[in-house]
């Protein structure tokens, strides 16, 4: 009987830890850093704009607001989104961590055309950064 116990606590666990079957996604975790006095929002984001539309889910921190002044646009394709590229909004402080998250990978020759554009203008809609 104590064999079998102790075969059932080597195979499944002795439990005491979150038996809830969620994990947290390491390609959307935000640095470790003191967040005491950010601008982040006291209550929840809205959800991400349609502008991430094919993405994966951004981390709510990443597109955060609660001023025009703290969104941005980050360039994700090879190109620039003049050029057959893509362009998302972030809050500022996270701009970093959205672009290494979901730019490209390219080819070493990729071309782009050249010709310029107005990008879109980001903006804090709902509590959260979106094209405009």
């Amino acid at each position: 009987m104590v064999r079998a116990l102790g075969l059932a606590l080597v195979l499944f666990g002795c439990g005491g830890g979150d038996t809830s079957g969620a994990t947290e996604d390491p390609n959307t975790s935000v640095s470790s850093g003191d967040t005491a006095g950010d601008d982040t929002p006291s209550t929840p984001p809205a959800a991400p704009s349609s502008d991430w539309n094919g993405l994966d889910t951004p981390h709510p921190a990443w597109v955060a607001c609660n001023a025009d002044a703290e969104c941005t646009t980050v360039e994700i394709g090879c190109c620039d989104h003049c050029n057959g590229g893509r362009v998302v909004p972030a809050n500022r402080q996270s701009a970093p961590q959205v672009d290494q998250r979901y730019s490209a990978t390219c080819p070493p020759d990729q071309a782009c055309t050249e010709r310029g554009c107005m990008g879109p203008d980001a903006v804090c809609r709902d509590g959260a950064c979106a094209l405009e």
